[in-house]
């Protein structure tokens, strides 16, 4: 439902419902005749005005007409996209899969790219990672501003990857976040800007046998935190977050001050929800560890504490490479991983990392 006509349906309905018990307890004998009257007109036109809010949901967000709603689409409600994507999702069973997508990316100021152009590369020298809904390839294209990579869907009828578009385009902008720049069919997918080949997942590992500096450590993870308090400021959740959906681009050239001037980017948001809902794309009968037991099995709803649990998750995996504040991270991990309302705030977190990059 659109959000402005759903408040305004509550509202309307309040008002209706008012009126029909003003209506039922004013007393006629009593000259509350003319009372009783004006609340079921008033009643009547809740009805009238009811009637016209769903009409005009449903003209502003019904998918049935790709051709036609190009003029009107340029900003798209989440409902609007939401239906869009579920239809294109729907049309891949016929031949036309191509052309909705490629009107997917008009609608979206996407580029539309051939997929035989970006098909010879999808090597496994190519192979970035791999995700339960795709698998991310590296591309060599010429006279791009920056490097680019493929993510691929492994299943383009589910929607997935037109929902993981939709997700990036509403935090297109925000630094610390891939930006979407093409779409791909045959293989479905989307190109988006590449942020270094290792995950945090992957230096996590090569820290276990090259202990790094604990400022360093903590530069890492304290820039992940900011990314995620710019995040949450905008009422969404990623409610996916683990070493494996982090990159760490690292400028070589630099050896004294190459983790300061790092790179931290999140990636992988096909899960990405607003607050107060649950997440999509959950199909797992095991949760993993990262994840918030209680949200993975919607007995809460998305919000910053949510994610939380997730960092939470991350600085008690990183606690033997901060040895000189291990008591405040262990104690900041506890907390976030703990009870529901004594959980710490994005902001909290990357004050604990602040001070544990005075380290040496």
């Amino acid at each position: 439902m659109i959000p402005w006509a759903e408040k305004t349906m509550l509202k309307v309905v309040a008002v209706w419902v008012c009126a029909d018990v003003v209506a039922l307890t004013v007393s006629p004998r009593r000259g509350g005749w003319l009372m009783m009257l004006l609340m079921l007109l008033i009643g009547m036109v809740c009805k009238i005005t009811l009637a016209g809010l769903f009409i005009l949901a449903y003209l502003l967000g019904r998918p049935c007409s790709f051709r036609h709603s190009i003029g009107t689409s340029r900003v798209l409600t989440p409902f609007r996209s939401s239906c869009l994507s579920l239809a294109a999702a729907a049309e891949r069973r016929t031949g036309k899969f191509h052309d909705v997508l490629a009107e997917l990316a008009h609608l979206w100021h996407l580029e539309m790219v051939d997929g035989r152009m970006v098909g010879p590369q999808l090597t496994t020298e190519n192979l970035l990672g791999e995700g339960a809904f795709g698998r991310v390839y590296k591309l060599d294209v010429a006279d791009v501003e920056a490097p680019v990579c493929i993510k691929v869907a492994k299943d383009p009828q589910s929607g997935n990857f037109l929902r993981e578009i939709r997700n990036l385009r509403r935090v297109e902008g925000m630094k610390g976040v891939p930006r979407v720049v093409a779409i791909s069919g045959a293989p479905e997918g989307f190109i988006m800007t590449m942020h270094g080949r290792r995950t945090l997942e992957n230096w996590l590992r090569i820290w276990e046998k090259a202990r790094p500096r604990e400022r360093d450590v903590a530069s890492v993870l304290h820039k992940l935190c900011a990314i995620m308090t710019k995040l949450h400021a905008l009422g969404v959740c990623h409610n996916d977050l683990k070493g494996d959906n982090v990159m760490v681009e690292v400028d070589r050239t630099q050896k004294r001050k190459r983790w300061a001037k790092c790179k931290v980017t999140l990636v992988d948001f096909a899960m990405l929800g607003d607050y107060g809902e649950h997440p999509l794309g959950v199909q797992r009968v095991m949760f993993l560890p990262h994840n918030d037991p209680a949200l993975m099995r919607k007995e809460r709803v998305c919000s910053e504490v949510t994610d939380v649990f997730s960092m939470g998750y991350l600085l008690h995996r990183t606690l033997p490479l901060l040895a000189s504040h291990r008591q405040s991270v262990a104690e900041c991990s506890q907390r976030a991983m703990g009870a529901f309302e004594l959980r710490p705030s994005f902001a909290e977190i990357e004050k604990v990392l602040k001070d544990a990059q005075k380290s040496r």
